[in-house]
């Protein structure tokens, strides 16, 4: 802010004091102005302004960082959920075809990288409840591992999918999702 700025607030008290009132409204005040009172006013004026000022500024800034965050871990859905596209595929066709597993592994790659950005970014990011946050997002680290383990099983078996695996996989996709949901939700209630 610059000093015309602060000129031009301290300035604003005095200007309707002296002519707002007198000649535009009507009403009569007191003709002897006290310097104290004019100052008081002026500085409680400009404090106010300062403080909202400040305060929007950090307000902003916290709701870009919930953005990035919450728009990371979205990113980190989408490939969890291109994945099981790919793998639903793989289970009607009754095969796993090289081409699948690469797009499979692809996916998941990102994924991976998803989550290891998300936690780089949680450590630039300046919450309140940071802990927790870390919290939630190790929690969907985990759930996304599991999800991992049950689409690959370690290796691709060579045969399709069979119902059990198939049921393991929902399963775990299901709870990526609940914990992908309660982070972002916890996100938007950081303080």
């Amino acid at each position: 802010m610059s000093i015309r700025y602060w000129i031009g607030l301290s300035a604003l008290p005095l200007v309707f004091l002296v002519i707002g009132w007198n000649q535009f409204l009507g009403f009569r005040i007191l003709t002897d102005i006290r310097l104290f009172e004019i100052l008081n006013l002026t500085a409680t004026i400009g404090i106010a302004v300062y403080f909202q000022r400040v305060f929007a500024k950090q307000q902003s800034e916290q709701r870009i960082e919930k953005a990035l965050v919450i728009d990371q871990i979205k990113e980190i859905g989408n490939y969890v959920g291109n994945c099981g596209g790919v793998v639903e595929g793989c289970h009607a066709s009754a095969a796993i075809s090289k081409s699948n597993q690469s797009k499979i592994n692809h996916q998941l790659r990102n994924a991976a990288n998803g989550i290891a950005a998300l936690n780089s970014l949680l450590a630039e990011c300046q919450f309140a409840d940071l802990k927790e946050i870390q919290t939630y997002a190790a929690g969907l680290e985990a759930c996304f591992l599991n999800y991992k383990k049950a689409v690959t099983g370690g290796s691709y078996p060579d045969k399709p999918y069979n119902v059990g695996a198939t049921a393991d996989v929902h399963r775990t996709h299901g709870e990526f999702r609940r914990k992908m949901h309660s982070a972002i939700v916890r996100v938007n209630r950081a303080a």
